[in-house]
């Protein structure tokens, strides 16, 4: 919503305009500055209602507003307290901030007409009949040419709430200027009030410039193909998949009668219509001074920069003050449901024998779930459950005779599946070259070659790898290489250049040495001294390793010898000093009421004055709420218990700015007379 005036005398102050419908005719309308305490009421001259009947088709209109379901009346619903007493007399408020593209939506809550069942409303699918909101200007004939002031705009049907969980739009449309030639329904159309004084944006601020309005009534025909008319499934879940219950109307402006140079800019209000909320009263009745449903209230405003309402969807009651229209939207729908109260249930199992009551539609609605009949009732054996067997894969579950479908087949009311009574599949098993038929199960660290195959029709080749003759090297299966007296180097081994030969290997790590081939060798992160030298003629290097010095300081590549005879502590063979394995480990500080991470025990330490210190080998610090564990925020000078004295102390300290008095800070910013009452308030809850 647009929140300035393009007027200096009026700069950063949004446009509001009031109106009241008086008896005759008369229409006033008066902008006025944002807030709310400041709008002003109008006396009016017109006041009428424009029906629009959309027809997506060549038909003849019939039954415009006639029920659908099976002896379910239509329900009309409104956010606005008394939208069908807004009549000749009634004050409204016109929402003259508005620009292009801009607008209200109301979302409806459809009651469950079966209150049993849980997990569906059958009341959905919900048809919406007839879309009501009402719209009005401040434009007289004085100084004009006495045509009518055209308002565009689009009404978008959401299954849910806007942008909310699974939430999406399931009918769309908006008017056009030109309906004879695109089929779309018109523009609304506002007579300008007649025999009035001279129209300026000053007068309507003043309160002195008439006003006209009108009750726009949308509906689609409904001898329409069902594609086009106003259905609602009522699949919409909010974030945890919970289901909303709701549909929300929403009404844009589209096209002003006299725009601004651009979509930002601040319109003339002279000229102009735009939508409706309520008035500060209703027929002389005060209707107080804010929405009453601020939740099912939304504008939706364009992307305006800063100094404006935030861009999209905000619900009224997460607008600040500055953009909040103060009363409900004028809008009102009338929908019929699919069931309603009284729709007849009975017993419904689902795949798994679970039995609840529910209506035929809402049951059969769920795959494998079976419906028993009408006024029938859940009892032991309503839903018996047997093995079905998943005739590909030979796996089990336990279903009703109906849920036991696609490939799959029952074996009978109570049968078990322990132990698995269904037949298994089976197939060739390759294992070192040779084949087995059997279950894959059976084929254990062999390759199955899959449900249906025979060893008959599978070729399992025989794996094969170096064969080392000394230090020649040929390539053969493992049976083949044994029997010719070679050694065989394992499955996929290939002959490259040193392969076969063996020599002394030097364990790095360990000072060890063994015989292995140069790529064992390197395997085990050792040192190969030479092909055929022995470890009985080689000297082997002591291994080397991280080694701590009582101050945590790290000295690397030492020998265990000459740490331990300096008195040092020596890691291992092979440690490494990054990451340091002599430093200390870290946890968190708890400094007053402060908690810091990756602090040691020795670096912990009070920060002076009447804060105290205390440490905690826990990785992480209090989570949001949590003012307890690790750090116990109450005990200020950590004595190790509540007391008094911790109040005392925790004053002195922000008495002198100490930074470590912002409860749950960071150490860096300063403390506000808010921590005083947030310290107090976790000292008399206690629980350290």
């Amino acid at each position: 919503m647009r929140r300035t005036c393009n007027r200096s005398m009026l700069a950063g102050r949004a446009l509001l305009a009031s109106a009241a419908v008086l008896g005759g005719g008369l229409l006033t309308a008066v902008a006025q500055a944002d807030e709310a305490g400041k709008q002003t009421p109008v006396q009016a001259t017109l006041a009428g209602t424009q029906r629009i009947v959309w027809k997506p088709h060549a038909g003849t209109t019939s039954g415009v507003f006639t029920a659908r379901g099976p002896g379910c009346s239509q329900i009309t619903a409104s956010v606005a307290n008394q939208y069908n007493n807004i009549d000749v007399g009634s004050e409204i408020t016109l929402q003259a901030g508005m620009v292009e593209g801009e607008g209200f939506g109301s979302t409806y809550i459809v009651a469950d007409p079966v209150s049993a069942t849980t997990t569906v409303n059958e009341a959905f699918p919900i048809e919406v009949n007839l879309i009501e909101f009402i719209a009005g200007t401040a434009a007289t004939l004085s100084g004009s040419d006495g045509s009518n002031v055209i308002m565009g705009y689009s009404i978008d049907v959401w299954d849910g709430e806007p942008n909310v969980g699974t939430s999406a739009v399931v009918f769309s449309v908006q008017s056009d200027p030109d309906p004879s030639s695109t089929g779309l329904p018109p523009d609304v159309s506002l007579q300008r009030v007649p025999n009035a004084s001279a129209c300026n944006e000053f007068n309507v601020l003043l309160g002195g410039a008439p006003a006209s309005i009108a009750r726009v009534q949308f509906s689609v025909d409904q001898t329409a193909d069902p594609t086009d008319r106003i259905f609602v499934p009522g699949n919409a879940t909010d974030g945890s998949g919970n289901k909303l219950n709701t549909f929300t109307v929403v009404v844009k402006i589209t096209r002003h009668n006299v725009p601004g140079a651009t979509m930002c800019d601040s319109v003339d209000l002279c000229n102009n219509a735009f939508l409706a909320t309520e008035g500060s009263s209703v027929n002389g009745s005060s209707n107080g001074s804010a929405p009453t449903y601020p939740t099912r209230n939304w504008l939706y405003a364009a992307s305006c920069g800063s100094g404006t309402a935030p861009a999209g969807f905000t619900r009224f009651s997460n607008l600040s003050s500055l953009y909040r229209p103060t009363h409900d939207v004028l809008q009102q729908v009338t929908y019929t449901p699919a069931f309603c109260a009284g729709a007849t249930v009975g017993a419904c199992c689902a795949a798994s024998g679970a039995c609840s009551s529910t209506t035929q539609q809402a049951c059969t609605s769920t795959s494998g779930s079976s419906y028993i009949g009408d006024n029938t009732t859940c009892g032991t054996g309503t839903c018996p459950t047997g093995a079905c067997c998943n005739t590909t894969t030979g796996g089990c579950s336990a279903t009703t005779a109906v849920g036991c479908t696609g490939g799959q087949a029952y074996s009978g009311d109570g049968t078990a599946c322990n132990p698995n009574p269904c037949s298994q599949p089976t197939g060739a098993c390759c294992t070192n070259g040779a084949c087995t038929f059997g279950t894959a199960a059976a084929c254990g660290l062999g390759t199955y070659q899959g449900n249906g195959t025979s060893c008959g029709s599978v070729n399992c080749p025989q794996p094969t790898g170096a064969c080392c003759f000394g230090t020649a090297c040929l390539t053969a299966s493992g049976s083949d290489c044994s029997n010719a007296g070679g050694q065989y180097q394992g499955n996929s081994v290939a002959c490259v250049s040193g392969a076969c030969p063996t020599g002394a290997c030097c364990i790095v790590n360990t000072g060890a040495c063994s015989t292995a081939t140069p790529s064992a060798c390197a395997a085990q992160g050792g040192a190969y001294r030479g092909n055929g030298v022995a470890c009985n003629t080689t000297s082997c290097a002591p291994p080397t390793g991280a080694c701590c010095a009582a101050n945590g300081f790290c000295l690397s590549n030492q020998t265990q010898s000459d740490c331990q005879n300096a008195g040092l502590a020596w890691q291992g063979g092979g440690v490494a000093c990054s990451p340091n394995p002599c430093a200390p480990p870290a946890g968190v500080c708890c400094r007053g009421t402060v908690c810091t991470t990756g602090v040691t025990q020795a670096n912990c330490v009070s920060p002076g004055g009447t804060v105290g210190a205390a440490f905690s080998s826990q990785a992480s610090c209090n989570a949001s709420g949590n003012s307890v564990s690790p750090c116990c925020y109450a005990d200020f000078n950590k004595s190790g218990g509540l007391s008094v004295g911790d109040i005392f102390d925790y004053l002195n300290a922000w008495f002198t700015g100490s930074p470590f008095c912002k409860v749950a800070g960071d150490g860096v910013a300063s403390p506000s007379v808010q921590d005083i009452f947030n310290f107090l308030g976790i000292w008399f809850a206690g629980g350290c």
